[in-house]
């Protein structure tokens, strides 16, 4: 599967349902690279630029777009984050981001109506990841956690919904299997210790990558 965009640096993700705790435990991996002396890129999906603020107001509510309409936004988002990324990194960058390839093909399979191998096909230009890690999380666990202390849900946030893209990422992670390096982590523990086997993981990659380099 060639790809037609290539980033320099360490490219890590975060992935798993909402819910989950990627978003904390992005920033709690950001810190930590930050402190170990790393150039440092802590970045999500969808993004804070025009195309990603589009498909945020849509998962709201905010705006009305179709299931297809929204996946070409989510792609239109990706292309200009990656190309963004290419320019901002060096060699010695760790990217940390929150969801990207995986999430997307998780969620548009089951909203967009589509079969993954066409998502997956649209995804070829872009780069996988040096590691993807999901943090497992059941969807039921997920919706209880996402509704203490919120009184609006989002357009995925939904047990059903979540149920159906939990089965969804298992077919992501298949079709993906032996392309790039992938850890599952179960999430429903606390997060230090989360945060522990996350570093533990980054800390194997860095080093294969440093010993690689040599």
């Amino acid at each position: 599967m060639s790809r037609d965009i290539t980033i320099p640096g360490a490219f890590i993700v975060l992935e798993g349902l909402d819910g989950a705790g990627t978003t904390t435990q992005c920033a709690l991996l950001t810190d930590w690279c930050e402190r170990q002396g790393y150039h440092t890129i802590a970045t999500r999906e969808p993004t804070d630029g025009p195309w990603g603020k589009q498909a945020r107001a849509a998962l709201k509510g905010e705006t009305e777009l179709s299931p297809l309409a929204l996946a070409f936004t989510f792609m239109a988002d990706r292309a200009h984050h990656i190309a963004h990324l290419a320019q901002q990194a060096t060699d010695q960058t760790v990217i940390v981001s929150d969801r990207y390839l995986f999430s997307y093909l998780a969620y548009q399979q089951i909203d967009a109506a589509k079969p993954l191998s066409w998502f997956v096909e649209t995804a070829k230009p872009l780069p996988l990841p040096d590691l993807t890690i999901y943090v497992d999380v059941s969807p039921e666990r997920c919706v209880a956690r996402l509704q203490m202390g919120r009184a609006h849900v989002e357009r995925f946030e939904r047990l059903g919904t979540l149920q159906k893209v939990y089965a969804a990422y298992q077919t992501v992670f298949t079709a993906y299997d032996g392309q790039h390096s992938t850890l599952m982590i179960d999430g429903d523990q606390p997060i230090e210790i989360v945060h522990g086997l996350i570093i533990d993981a980054v800390e194997a990659m860095l080093a294969k990558r440093a010993s690689s380099s040599e």
